[in-house]
């Protein structure tokens, strides 16, 4: 359920930033006394936002990163390496979440904004940091708890051997 609702963001925002880039344009050339310093902030902010999110869609579709070349150098210890390497991937997420935490803190304290006429406070734009990493965090601490430690990484080798 929690995946519908981050696609659907995504969806929202990565169409949000498709929207402001084009009018940037249109206004620029058609608009030229309208002068809107503000698409190109938003775009990016949108596009990292949607970018952000989707890591914790890509951990539930085992489309993240993995050292897959394990499974074909040493296939008796993968299914305990890939084990290890969610473990490692949680930690970093959970290391990424308490930094962007911090992060969000200071600028709260800072007050700095962005410096487009929109002067969005900058600790809600940082503010995807901690979220999407708590989600990608979720997303392990899930596939760790539930996947059992040969279900995925016999289907892993075969996918490799195929290519």
């Amino acid at each position: 359920m929690i995946n519908k609702w981050i696609e659907h963001v995504i969806a929202i925002v990565g169409i949000g930033a498709l929207l402001a880039y084009c009018f940037g344009i249109l206004a620029r050339y058609a608009f030229t006394w309208l002068v809107p310093d503000w698409t190109e902030e938003v775009t990016v902010y949108a596009l990292l936002w949607g970018m952000l999110l989707a890591g914790g869609l890509l951990v539930d579709r085992e489309r993240h990163l993995s050292a897959g070349v394990m499974h074909l150098a040493a296939p008796r210890l993968a299914p305990y390496l890939d084990r290890i390497g969610l473990v490692i991937a949680l930690l970093f997420c959970l290391f990424l979440t308490w930094q962007g935490i911090e992060l969000v803190r200071l600028e709260l304290r800072l007050e700095e904004v962005s410096r487009s006429r929109l002067q969005i406070p900058l600790a809600y734009v940082y503010a995807i940091f901690p979220v999407a990493m708590a989600y990608m965090a979720y997303r392990y601490v899930i596939k760790i708890l539930f996947t059992p430690i040969h279900a995925r990484s016999e289907e892993h080798t075969s996918e490799l051997q195929s290519h």
